[in-house]
């Protein structure tokens, strides 16, 4: 009878031991998964804001460089009336 009740309670115990095995695994996979998405979603906004001040500084930079190319053409124009 002894042995029957030790018996009971050590599958008890390994049927708690389990449950509580799987709901920290589940609990661990949800963590893991949202996190996973917060650094997906911060680093997508974050390329977006390097791309967006990359593609300004371009633009003016490239403005710049065709004012100077216009003025040098005038230049140029102005020097072969002479």
């Amino acid at each position: 009878m002894k042995k029957n009740e030790y018996s009971k309670y050590f599958f008890a115990a390994v049927g708690v031991a389990i449950v509580v095995f799987v709901c920290v695994g589940v609990i661990m996979l949800n963590y893991s998964i949202t996190v996973k998405r917060e650094l997906y979603e911060t680093s997508s906004k974050n390329l977006n804001e390097v791309y967006t001040q990359v593609s300004e500084k371009f633009m003016q930079i490239t403005g710049q460089q065709w004012n100077l190319l216009g003025m040098t053409g005038d230049y140029i124009d102005e020097a072969g009336e002479i």
